[in-house]
């Protein structure tokens, strides 16, 4: 899904509401995992670009991906790689990037 922002094309975050702020909406996808979740380089502010979320997973997007993930791995598929890509910054950036 494509969002465009018309006064913030830079939007780098999820477009999950934040319950304790609906001021400030979203989650860095890329800091929502449980590896290091909310540890060096995140925030707790649900203000910030890189809000880590409430809990790993608490974002459909990374929980999807961690179900299909867990679902290969119990086929006796072998996952590769994964690969995030997103255009904030024109940085590539992956989970805990």
């Amino acid at each position: 899904i494509f969002v465009i922002l018309a006064n913030n094309n830079l939007w780098r975050k999820s477009r999950k509401p934040n319950p304790s702020n609906i001021a400030c909406i979203g989650t860095d996808l890329n800091r929502n995992y449980d590896d290091h979740h909310c540890g060096e380089g995140t925030s707790n502010d649900t203000c910030s670009h890189v809000y880590c979320g409430t809990a790993p997973f608490d974002n459909e997007e990374t929980l999807n991906l961690k179900r299909f993930t867990q679902q290969l791995v119990g086929s006796g598929e072998i996952l590769l790689s994964q690969v995030d890509v997103h255009a904030y910054g024109q940085f590539w950036m992956s989970p805990w990037g």
